[in-house]
């Protein structure tokens, strides 16, 4: 896909993708034999995730210290290192829930196993279970907020 496709597609502007990677969050296109910057999926994917972790908060030197532990598919070491984060800083986290298709009683029952749906187990690689909570007053969920700021900083 050309530069404006993949730009439309995660939405940002051209520009951002642009220098994204003159700074080396996005690897250099291949181009066509007329010069046009073209794009796979992979790129779409990485870009994605740059893109959400700036909407984190995360600064753009961050990001580059996290891509190889993400290297495109994954989550699951970025995940623990975040989580890894948040204990030193006294946040109690955990993995969420597994993949409802790989718990014990599905996996019997059934005959589940790893791989069999993926989308969902890719949703359980990247979620972080935080604790937040009706009983949680403000004080305290601002102190997790800041945590995981600092986590991901």
């Amino acid at each position: 896909m050309r530069i404006s496709e993949l730009a439309d597609e995660v939405g940002v502007p051209v520009s951002t993708v642009r220098y994204y990677e003159r700074i080396g969050l996005l690897a250099e296109p291949a181009r066509t034999g007329s010069g046009y910057r073209e794009y796979d999926d992979d790129a779409a994917t990485q870009l994605l995730f740059v893109t959400r972790a700036r909407k984190l908060g995360l600064t753009c030197e961050q990001i580059v210290e996290l891509l190889p532990i993400w290297g495109g598919t994954h989550c699951t070491p970025t995940r623990d290192e975040v989580a890894r984060l948040m204990r030193e800083r006294g946040v109690a986290t955990a993995p969420y829930v597994p993949s409802i298709h790989l718990q014990p009683y599905m996996r019997e029952r059934y005959g589940f196993s790893e791989g069999m749906l993926p989308v969902s187990e890719d949703c359980s690689a990247r979620t972080l279970a935080l604790p937040f909570h009706a009983r949680l007053d403000r004080d305290d969920q601002e102190y997790v907020v800041d945590a995981l700021r600092s986590s991901l900083a």
